[in-house]
């Protein structure tokens, strides 16, 4: 048994070199990626057991990555392969449903050995599934081999595995007559053939009834080939050795291996790193808004920053059986999407590296002003869509400018010059000192639609009321101000940026209420019929909202019971008629419950459409100057069931009296719904 005294030392060397380079490898992956330092740190901290000491892994070490598209995930892997030196022992994969990938093919032609350190990533994840919307199994071509390497490493035995060593064997024959063949010079030294090979031997026979369909493969036995004979065979050779042997001292061997009938080596890959990455959009539902350029970056980084371990399991469930998330393991990194400082970082980092090009090329030195860096901000930036279209905004700004850059400093023989952008004009600028040299009209796409809805007045007097009804009935309703207000965006006209409240049915109740503060500021102040379109969406939310809180929270006089359908499918009888009458209730007791607060708060709502008409945006801090002291409101917090919500609605309840569509049961139910529990005033 080996002295721990005498071990001590070189185990606390390796720890140390280890940690040196796995803190290099972290240093070298946050010069290359902006943002994200926390989760480079997140990672190394989960493969360094794996890195350090391989030798105590028993069963592949499984790291999975969620986040939005364009922060990061499959570059970070691929880059980290590369840092740790193991880029020939990278494999990736990219999921798809439609598209069967053999994981155990990928890696038996891979340079990754048995049980040997070896990074898979496994992209794209949210691409697969194995059961449906509603939870049953789906029949799958391919994949299925996905949940062996996820559980324990290990292919099971395949019952035609002694074929491959003798394709091997095969092959390694061939090598060997194709060489003698290059020296003979007739066709009776190719007769010879049959006494070299022993023809007693099985499968020499039937490699000898081949050989001229054999000859014609190629004698060369490049790194893949050995790396395949080393895995198959379970040789203890390095690779590099297999390779240099010569075509009879292979064959002699493989011929020496098939002739002993050794048990053949386990396919086994237990010390893989495997990552695997995807986005999720029922947990990062955010990120199916791709048009919501006007998203703040900072707001929607605090939003997916709340995104937890939880929300990605439930999120699973939707695509997955329970048994084959375990498989997934608990080392879970979530990105969040980038904030402004990262997305201006990997701006100013692009026109850096193309200054120093430019620089190291020409020998002329290029500046780039922040007048540059915020327009190409300003038309590239879509925080639910990562770098991506930033990187193709520096490249249509830089495509167009560079080249005028250098033709203008070589006219007048500069070895400087400065591009910088004229807000006011429109124009990209070529300067140098005072004197303008040239310029290019350059027009944002994004900018140019901004311009083109500003212009339209009405439409965005409509607007600012709307998201002003919105953010009224929010800041009562939880005591906070809306993370962010815009009276006109690129596609969807305006929208107000809230937290959302919990799935309680009081929280349903209120995101009901929220949903219409919209439509009721709009009728209030243009009167019913002239309220603008976006109601349509509020409408639509408010009612699946309240669908929720009739049907599955316990608001029916009789409860739902499960049914058969025809298709042998189980559904819940909801008893339609009921539910869509008590619906209507809710949304009307919803309404009026929006108009109280306006209306109580009229001089508010007032001006903050003025400011959202004149400057397009309102931002917290002014929300909370704008509605103290009368609302009491903060910016920070969590979205829950608070402010003056119980208050109101209990006010409500005693100067209720129902609209005349709904006379004939809005009372009686209206009753029933007050008398619950869950819209009781808290202790």
């Amino acid at each position: 048994m080996p002295n721990w005294n005498d071990l001590s030392s070189g185990i606390q060397k390796r720890i140390s070199i280890g940690n040196k380079k796995l803190e290099d490898v972290a240093s070298k992956l946050k010069k290359d990626f902006c943002g994200i330092d926390e989760i480079i740190d997140q990672v190394i901290s989960k493969i360094s057991l794996w890195y350090l000491f391989p030798e105590l892994i028993e069963r592949p070490t499984i790291v999975t990555l969620w986040g939005m598209t364009g922060v990061g995930k499959t570059d970070l892997v691929r880059k980290l392969s590369n840092y740790l030196e193991l880029s020939k022992k990278f494999v990736e994969i990219e999921m798809n449903s439609e598209r069967i990938v053999d994981i155990k093919d990928k890696l038996s032609n891979s340079l990754i050995e048995y049980d040997e350190p070896g990074i898979l990533l496994i992209d794209e994840i949210q691409k697969f599934k194995t059961v449906n919307e509603r939870g049953e199994d789906i029949m799958l071509k391919g994949h299925t081999d996905m949940w062996t390497i996820l559980s324990d490493g290990v292919f099971p035995e395949p019952p035609d595995r002694w074929r491959t060593v003798q394709q091997v064997f095969r092959n390694c024959a061939a090598e060997v007559l194709q060489q003698n063949n290059r020296k003979k010079k007739n066709k009776e030294d190719e007769e010879d053939e049959d006494e070299y090979l022993d023809g007693d031997d099985v499968i020499i026979n039937s490699i000898c009834n081949s050989i001229h369909d054999i000859r014609r493969s190629s004698s060369d036995f490049n790194i893949y080939q050995s790396t395949s004979m080393k895995k198959d065979l379970g040789l203890k050779m390095s690779v590099d050795e297999i390779a240099m042997m010569g075509a009879e001292e292979r064959f002699s061997l493989v011929r020496q291996i098939v002739d002993s009938k050794k048990p053949l080596p386990k396919q086994s890959y237990r010390k893989l790193l495997i990552f695997i990455s995807g986005n999720l959009d029922e947990a990062f539902h955010q990120s199916m808004e791709v048009e919501d350029c006007d998203t703040d970056a900072d707001v929607a980084h605090h939003i997916t920053k709340q995104i937890k371990i939880s929300h990605i399991k439930e999120a699973l469930t939707r695509r997955f059986r329970p048994e084959q998330i375990s498989r997934f393991g608990n080392n879970y990194v979530i990105y969040p999407s980038l904030d402004s400082k990262s997305f201006y970082q990997i701006i100013r980092n692009s026109l850096k590296r193309k200054s120093d090009g430019i620089r190291k090329g020409f020998g002329l030195t290029v500046k780039f002003t922040e007048n540059l860096v915020e327009v190409i901000y300003k038309n590239g930036v879509f925080p639910t869509q990562g770098t991506r279209p930033v990187f193709t905004t520096i490249g249509s700004v830089l495509g167009t400018s560079c080249p005028t850059a250098i033709t203008c400093a070589a006219i007048n023989n500069l070895n400087k010059i400065t591009i910088d952008y004229d807000w006011d004009k429109r124009r990209i600028l070529f300067t140098h000192g005072k004197k303008t040299l040239d310029t290019i009209d350059y027009v944002g796409d994004l900018e140019l639609i901004r311009n083109e809805n500003n212009e339209k007045l009405n439409l965005k007097r409509a607007i600012s009321v709307h998201e002003a009804g919105h953010a009224i009935v929010y800041s009562v309703m939880t005591g906070l101000a809306p993370e962010q207000m815009l009276s006109m965006s690129i596609n969807r006209g305006g929208f107000t940026t809230c937290r959302v409240t919990g799935g309680s049915p009081k929280g349903i109740m209120q995101n009901i209420v929220i949903s219409m503060g919209g439509t009721v500021a709009e009728e209030i102040i243009f009167g019913k019929f002239m309220s603008g379109g976006g109601n349509r969406e509020d409408v639509y939310s408010a009612s699946m909202h309240a669908g929720d809180l009739v049907r599955r929270s316990g608001l029916m006089k009789k409860f739902p019971s499960v049914v058969l359908r025809s298709d042998e499918n189980e559904c819940m009888d909801w008893n339609m008629e009921e539910s869509s009458k008590k619906i209507c209730i809710v949304m009307g007791v919803a309404r009026d419950i929006c108009r109280k607060i306006i209306q109580q708060y009229m001089e508010e709502l007032i001006s903050i459409s003025k400011e959202m008409f004149e400057n397009g945006k309102i931002t917290p801090e002014q929300m909370v100057e704008i509605c103290s002291p009368k609302i009491d409101i903060k910016i920070d917090g969590e979205a829950e069931v608070a402010g003056d919500f119980n208050r109101i609605f209990m006010e409500f309840e005693k100067g209720f009296s129902p609209s005349e569509e709904d006379n004939e049961y809005s009372v009686d139910f209206f009753e029933e719904m007050c008398s619950h529990d869950i819209f009781k005033i808290d202790d």
